[in-house]
């Protein structure tokens, strides 16, 4: 049997399935990568699925749709339209960034009306640039945009990109032509302000809605019509003008000042060189005088300090000199407690001898003393007389022998000494003789 036929329709077949595989290879897995967030819509139910991470995602012959999560408006090449308030048009050429937000709450609802991101950038981003540049020129004048609203412009755009346009009202003011200098009747636009201070709007943004955030609104030029070129220039000439003129006008002003200036500069340069001289000499002078303060302030430093030290000096040494008059005075009262518990006890003592003796020693010393002095005084007396007759000497002796015992007695007798016996005695004295 011919088993050929059935292997060449075996073949075709591994063949067909193998092409099929690999063409429904790229539907079974998704690559995310990591500057888009991809929603797959399954073949069957039709339910979405997103994958906000980068990396491999389970497709299942689902449709895949990403969205770049930074996308970059550009409007360079092919600007938009505005016509200022004081009928001036110009076209803007520029580019915004837009960020999709992460929320599964909006990016659900956005992919359903707009399930591309073409549609994204064409639907949103590029309808919302379109209405705020177009409305934003019934804000300010062409020259104003050109000039001193240029800044406000940008943000203007920008605030009614993400929040949408704002509401006006118009209000009609003169204003001064640049070219004509004529006074001139306009009618521009004002924002209408809330309570809270901010803009009213006349809707709200889509992107707003969908959490898409627009940024850095960017002009890259503007370009005018050939009336508003024309005007701009004369402008710029004009004010160049005025502006050289000013700078003349500065410069020969500056020069009169500049003279004017010279001249007080030397006057003052004068004035101060007598100045600076009168200022050295005062400084100079200040100077001595403050030198004399010092020394003079040094000397009486010096004398308050050797007074202060001769007063130490003296304080210490009369403190020295009170000190031993004290200690010389508490000695003296020593010494004469000593001596007075001295003599107190030689005068107990000897009132002790007297009172055990009657003083008798004392007596008899005062009774010898006393018969030394008779026998002295009578030693020099003339007793005896020259010529002694015989028979009368021992009458003379006699007397003279009497009048020493009387005196002997008399003594005796006066100090209580009894001189009757060899053995001497103390005599009461009731017991004495009363004396003749």
């Amino acid at each position: 049997m011919d088993y050929s036929p059935i292997r060449t329709t075996f073949g075709i077949s591994v063949v067909i399935l193998a092409i099929a595989g690999v063409i429904s290879a790229g539907k079974i897995w998704e690559n995310v990568t990591a500057d888009e967030y991809v929603v797959i819509q399954s073949p069957i139910a039709g339910d979405l699925s997103w994958r906000l991470t980068p990396g491999v995602a389970w497709q299942g012959f689902g449709d895949v749709t990403a969205y770049k999560i930074r996308t970059m408006y550009d409007f360079r090449e092919k600007g938009y339209a505005v016509q200022f308030n004081d009928g001036g048009h110009g076209t803007i050429f520029g580019s915004i960034q837009c960020d999709l937000s992460p929320d599964l709450a909006v990016l659900t609802p956005m992919h359903r009306k707009y399930p591309t991101q073409q549609a994204v950038e064409t639907g949103l981003i590029k309808t919302a640039t379109e209405g705020a540049i177009y409305l934003v020129g019934t804000l300010m004048s062409s020259r104003e945009s050109y000039a001193e609203k240029k800044n406000d412009l940008i943000h203007y755009v920008t605030d009614q990109v993400q929040f949408g346009p704002y509401r006006t009202r118009q209000k009609r003011e003169w204003i001064k032509d640049v070219i004509t200098s004529q006074d001139k009747e306009v009618v521009t636009a004002e924002i209408v302000l809330g309570k809270d201070g901010l803009p009213e709007r006349q809707e709200r943004s889509t992107l707003s809605q969908y959490k898409i955030h627009c940024y850095q609104f960017t002009i890259n030029r503007m370009a005018y019509d050939a009336a508003i070129e024309l005007q701009i220039k004369q402008q710029q000439a004009i004010t160049m003008n005025v502006q050289t003129s000013i700078a003349d006008k500065v410069l020969a002003e500056q020069r009169a000042q500049t003279a004017e200036a010279s001249g007080r500069a030397n006057a003052t340069e004068a004035k101060w060189t007598q100045e600076t001289i009168k200022a050295k000499e005062t400084t100079k002078a200040d100077q001595e005088r403050q030198v004399a303060v010092i020394a003079a302030d040094k000397e009486k430093q010096v004398q308050l300090t050797n007074a202060t030290r001769d007063k130490e000096v003296a304080e210490t040494q009369a403190n020295q000199r009170l000190a031993v008059a004290d200690l010389d005075r508490r000695s003296a009262e020593q010494k004469k407690l000593e001596l007075t518990l001295l003599g107190e006890g030689q005068a107990n003592q000897r009132r002790a001898i007297i009172e055990a003796d009657g003083a008798l020693q004392q007596r008899l010393d005062a009774y010898k003393e006393v018969n030394f002095r008779y026998a002295d005084t009578l030693r020099g007396a003339k007793l005896v007389p020259d010529v002694v007759l015989s028979g009368g000497a021992s009458g003379n002796q006699s007397s003279a022998q009497d009048l020493l015992d009387l005196l002997k007695i008399k003594t005796a007798r006066n100090l209580s000494v009894d001189m009757n016996f060899s053995g001497i005695r103390q005599v009461p004295r009731a017991a004495m003789p009363a004396s003749r």
